[in-house]
């Protein structure tokens, strides 16, 4: 079992608290974790669980991020160093800071890396025009 885990590929989710990486991660993985809330801090440690419908990929569910917490910044960089992709979770009504802050974490450069955005739903028209372009600007995938 653990050689076979060593053996996947690992797509790891970080972001700020309260987006919605758990909820991707309970989607993607089928893997129940029980009822999820939306109480900031309900993830505590780090959780993988296999891709549903993805062989030979994992995913990987961190808790959220809080503004100045460099123990948790330093812990991350430690989980991007081991990942073979990494997705920026962030919400479509604070994507700029929150991007801003993630990019200190994830260099663009050194990992394969993609942006999910949750609450697109409650994004402005011009809010959503400065998403593409930093997409465009850094050549990120976005979902």
């Amino acid at each position: 079992m653990l050689a076979e885990r060593s053996k996947r590929k690992r797509l790891l989710l970080i972001g700020f608290e309260s987006i919605g990486k758990t909820t991707l991660f309970s989607r993607w993985t089928q893997f129940g974790i029980g009822e999820e809330t939306n109480v900031k801090g309900t993830t505590y440690t780090i959780r993988s669980h296999p891709i549903r419908r993805l062989d030979g990929w994992e995913l990987v569910d961190t808790p959220g991020l809080r503004r100045g917490d460099e123990f948790s910044k330093r812990q991350l960089k430690k989980e991007v160093a081991k990942a073979d992709h990494v997705m920026l979770v962030v919400r479509g009504t604070h994507f700029h800071e929150e991007l801003e802050e993630l990019l200190s974490i994830v260099s663009a450069v050194q990992a394969d890396v993609s942006i999910a955005v949750t609450f697109v739903d409650k994004m402005a028209e011009r809010a959503k025009a400065l998403l593409e372009n930093v997409q465009r600007q850094y050549h990120f995938p976005l979902f």
